[in-house]
């Protein structure tokens, strides 16, 4: 069983097989630009893999002790608390997210736009990456 969660897990990391950086081969030289391209697709994996799942996890979790609870105070609390510390975590991750896309456009190496229609991109670089 736990083979299979492990599996079910990371089988979606078999779609980074190309590498996290498109440079250094011959004919193509890292630049800053690929530097960027790094973080962003790094900081999209931890967002994707990692903070999603927890998050998910860590709201299942305290929804389920509160409904558990049965007027066990204790329970009650314990569940507000997870509830409470996993919105939190995620205001603060995606704050992040929110800071660091700022600071890209003033430096100017992405386009920034807010769209409410999903049309735009937060993170889309306007360096040519071969």
């Amino acid at each position: 069983m736990l083979v299979f969660a492990l599996g079910v897990l990371f089988l979606p990391l078999a779609g980074f097989s190309a590498g996290l950086v498109p440079c250094g081969e011959a004919g193509n030289p890292c630049n800053i630009c690929h530097l960027f391209e790094l973080i962003n697709r790094v900081w999209g994996w931890i967002i994707n893999f990692i903070v999603t799942p927890i998050a998910v996890l860590m709201l299942m979790i305290g929804g389920f002790m509160l409904v558990t609870a049965a007027g066990n105070p204790s329970q009650v609390e314990t569940g507000k608390k997870i509830l409470t510390a996993a919105v939190i975590g995620v205001a603060i991750i995606f704050g992040a997210f929110i800071m660091v896309n700022t600071v890209f456009k003033a430096i100017g190496v992405s386009d920034f736009a807010i769209s409410f229609t999903g049309a735009d991109k937060w993170a889309q670089f306007n360096c040519t990456i071969r």
